[in-house]
Formats: structure tokens, sequence, C-alpha cells
């Protein structure tokens, strides 16, 4: 099997890929960031890559499974990206995108916003080592606040062609994308 993650950051997704195929030279990450690609720890024979999910570059149909972990709210056109994941998978191959989801429900959101946004920021404040934790914290949450709606994301990956698209959501927040391409 040939997985590519995209946005694959400190290659926490292709080092559990490289584990579930078991071998590392059939997994792919592939990052924007320069910085990302530099730290991210992955097994021997991983390959890393720059590029965007709305510019990946490989070939047409080269992977069986296409993961992406908690980035999707940081891509600018949706579209492109799911487009483009459908140009990397190979006909019947999968997709499996991971992401935060903003709680609908009043008190969870706000429960959420106060973990995130005041809470967590406190803790990494005493416990961090680095004085910018509480800014990161809150930039987290604003990013989940800022969060595609999932019915849109299930929309783009139909409009691009995927198939079989599950959506399942664990404790009011994170999602997981699945779906297949016709082939």
């Amino acid at each position: 099997m040939i997985v590519v993650d995209v946005g694959t950051g400190t290659g926490l997704l292709a080092r559990a890929a490289a584990q579930i195929v078991g071998d590392g030279a059939h997994v792919t990450g592939v990052d924007p960031s320069p910085g990302m690609l530099e730290h991210a720890k992955v097994p021997t024979g991983v390959s890393l890559v720059s590029g965007s999910a709305e510019r990946i570059p490989l070939a047409d149909s080269c992977a069986d499974f296409l993961c992406m972990g908690y980035a999707l709210r940081h891509l600018s056109d949706l579209s492109s990206a799911f487009a483009e994941f459908f140009r990397v998978v190979r006909p019947g191959g999968r997709l499996c995108v991971l992401e935060m989801t903003l709680p609908t429900g009043t008190v969870q959101r706000a429960i959420l916003k106060g973990w995130l946004s005041g809470l967590v920021p406190r803790i990494a404040r005493v416990v961090g080592r680095r004085g910018d934790g509480p800014l990161l914290m809150r930039y987290h949450w604003d990013t989940i606040a800022a969060c595609v709606p999932p019915d849109t994301i299930q929309r783009a990956l139909r409009d691009a062609g995927f198939v079989d698209i599950e959506h399942e959501v664990e404790l009011s927040i994170f999602s997981a994308y699945n779906a297949r391409k016709p082939g």
C-alpha cells in the first residue's frame, strides 16, 4: 500500500502509516513548511517532500491511501485541495481527513473555548518553558472557531468526485472524514 500524508508536520501520521504498511519506503509526507519537514520524526525510508495540499508534487493516481491530520483548517482553497487529493489517489483508493469540528451545542462550545483559550494557556504558562505557549493555544482556539463546517467538507469531497463519504465525530470535536475514489 502506498500512503501519502498531506500536511505531515511532525510526521505523526507518517510514522503510524509506516508502521501499518510495514515499510517506510511506501509512505510519503508532504508539507509546505521546510521547518516542519526538517524537524519531522519519521522512520527510515519515509520520503518527505515540499508541497501543499493544493499542489502535491506527486504523480497522478500514485497513492492507495491519502491522509491529512488536523491541517484542513489551514488550507486556503478546499476545492483545489480536494481536487488535488482526487488526482493523487488511484481509482479505488481511500482518503481519510482528520479535523477539529466546532461543537454545535452552546454548552460544549463554551466549555471548549474556556478550556483552549483560558485554562490551557494558563497551564502552558506555568509548566511550559516557552513564553509563546499561551499565544499558541489561543491561535489553536481561533483556528477551531473558524473551522469549515462538516457539511461543507462533505459537499467539497463529493464535488471533487469522491464517493462513500462518511463523517464520524468523537467527543463533539474530533472529526474523521473517510471517502473513496471510484474505480
